[in-house]
């Protein structure tokens, strides 16, 4: 809370990509126990995917199922 408070209006994707994919002793949010992680552009209909120990950030693009 105190980093999206801190960059409020300035966050974007890679930023917050960058903040859960880091540890909790590092300061982010990542657990040993995390599975999956997704970050949501709902003005772009964009979804990123990314889980630990298996595969990077995946970018969906939502838009041809919704158009």
């Amino acid at each position: 809370m105190a980093f999206a408070q801190a960059n409020k209006g300035s966050l974007n994707v890679d930023m917050i990509k960058q903040v859960i994919a880091t540890p909790i002793m590092d300061g982010g949010v990542l657990d040993v126990g995390t599975i999956y992680q997704v970050v949501a552009v709902p003005k772009d209909l964009t979804i990123w995917l990314r889980t630990p120990n298996h595969f990077d950030w995946q970018k969906i693009d939502l838009n041809s199922v919704f158009y």
